[in-house]
């Protein structure tokens, strides 16, 4: 199955993409959002020339703060003057490296005169795609993509991104009824035209850390040592608009079993509890073991993993096989930074592997 996957800039991500087998990236198209400090750039150093023959998008993180750090200042990303001239340049930068570029429009609360300037440079460019991006559902941003919409000289380049967020803890009902009007709208005056609703219903949170026999709502997994099993919603969601929406050509995003409020930085002081994620059947399973900084329990929980049920094979993904590797010793048992690059290509494989 086709897939956007929604991810921010960084070491572990970007390990995850690049090592997608070749015959899997013809299914996903992924989603970069920039962020981080300038010293170690992945877009440029790792992702742009290690990625290959293939589309992908590239745009600031809307994610507090990642929107106003060194990465985006610097190049200018957010900066509207002359029609986005800067986040153009940095466009032209990424092109001579890769040319596969899909670049991306956000309605911003910027004038609509510097998006519809910004969408006639790209449209000059003649790229072969351009994505328009909302973040949020108001009638303004709406108008405004619309308004994108109308002046565009090809709808048929164009690829429309409802960029929701976290679905956690959220009704599918009411997250369908949200999103209505906007597809109806599409499904009516833009027949046909490619639309992606991005979502995670992944946790923020990993599995809760308590003792055995500590005391806990009734709701939660009971400790360590013990899988705990997450639906995958954002699957549901995708099917059930896909069904509901047939005048338009619906594409599965989410953001590849990450969620975008989830902390990415380590803080000196912070816990960190050894803790696997693994994509089966609609399903994550999570699982955490040992105690802070115990790395070493990884061995163990990737022991766990080979053995269960739910296993996809040692050679179905390049995350399987560094999961087969770390429970035979034969590399490093990595930590939590290296298990998000594991876990994020096992998903985005599985994905790319539906029927």
């Amino acid at each position: 199955m086709f897939h956007i996957v929604n991810l921010r800039l960084g070491m572990n991500d970007i390990n995850a993409l690049v090592n997608t087998y070749d015959s899997d990236k013809n299914q996903i198209l992924p989603f970069i959002n920039t962020r981080g400090e300038l010293k170690a750039d992945y877009l440029f150093n790792n992702f742009l020339p290690n990625w290959g023959n293939y589309p992908f998008m590239i745009d600031a993180s809307f994610i507090t703060p990642d929107m106003y750090d060194e990465y985006n200042q610097v190049n200018g990303l957010l900066d509207h003057t002359n029609a986005f001239q800067h986040k153009y340049e940095f466009y032209e930068r990424i092109v001579n490296v890769n040319n596969n570029l899909i670049p991306v429009i956000s309605i911003l609360p910027s004038r609509t005169r510097d998006n519809l300037q910004f969408l006639f440079k790209l449209e000059n460019r003649q790229y072969k795609k351009i994505a328009l991006r909302i973040t949020d559902l108001s009638q303004s941003s709406i108008n405004n993509l619309f308004a994108l919409l109308a002046a565009s000289y090809d709808v048929k380049k164009m690829l429309v991104l409802c960029d929701i967020g976290s679905i956690v803890g959220e009704n599918i009902n009411v997250i369908q009824n949200r999103l209505d009007y906007i597809l109806q709208r599409l499904s009516i005056e833009y027949e046909g035209i490619d639309v992606s609703i991005i979502s995670t219903s992944f946790p923020s949170q990993k599995t809760p850390n308590r003792d055995v026999g500590e005391a806990m709502p009734h709701s939660e997994t009971p400790n360590r040592d013990v899988w705990d099993v997450i639906p995958n919603l954002d699957l549901l969601l995708y099917f059930n608009l896909k069904s509901s929406f047939q005048g338009i050509n619906l594409i599965y995003g989410d953001y590849g079993a990450t969620n975008p409020t989830s902390p990415i930085e380590y803080v000196s002081g912070m816990q960190i509890i050894p803790c696997v994620t693994y994509y089966d059947n609609y399903n994550w399973y999570q699982m955490k073991t040992g105690n802070n900084h115990e790395f070493s329990k990884f061995i163990d929980l990737a022991n766990c993993l080979v053995s269960e049920n739910f296993y996809h094979g040692n050679y179905f993904s390049w995350g399987d096989t560094q999961i087969y590797n770390i429970a035979n010793k034969t590399i490093n048992n990595g930590h939590s930074g290296t298990w998000d690059g594991i876990r994020i290509n096992q998903h985005i494989t599985s994905i790319a592997r539906m029927p």
